[in-house]
């Protein structure tokens, strides 16, 4: 996967971009040039499988300051670094990097568990589609 900050300098350019696949080579691989497909709604899916998903809520009323700030200090506190991130003002989910150890999950859980009801799912994945973001509608039409 590239990111697209790597890919600026080429599309600046006008100079198109053919990703390959290592364990196919003779395959066509994937154009990437300023134009993109028009008939292409979604252009790549990813898969990330064995993730560790946190939920975490509230056990306040909505309404009540500080919740994101008291979670987020308990994971600086035990240096637990989040990768996939989903708020709303009294619960919050995220997807926690597989090279934490399960002594600090255990750790960071009992401690948020002083105000907030948390509940981990093991075994779980991403799946992230990727597409022209002016299509996102056309996206979420089509995949749900």
């Amino acid at each position: 996967v590239l990111h697209p900050i790597a890919m600026q300098p080429a599309l600046r350019a006008d100079i198109p971009v053919r990703v390959k696949n290592s364990y196919n080579p003779s395959a066509p691989g994937s154009l990437i040039d300023g134009d993109g497909d028009p008939d292409r709604t979604i252009t790549a899916i990813t898969c990330k499988r064995d993730v560790t998903l946190m939920d975490i809520k509230s056990l306040q009323m909505l309404g009540a300051y500080g919740f994101l700030s008291a979670v987020f200090s308990q994971f600086e506190k035990r240096r637990v670094s989040v990768d996939v991130l989903a708020s709303s003002e009294v619960s919050i989910s995220v997807t926690l990097d597989k090279k934490q150890s399960q002594g600090d999950i255990k750790s960071l859980r009992r401690d948020l568990e002083s105000f907030a009801e948390v509940e981990l799912k093991r075994d779980r994945a991403i799946l992230t589609l990727i597409a022209d973001v002016k299509r996102s509608s056309d996206v979420l039409a089509t995949v749900f």
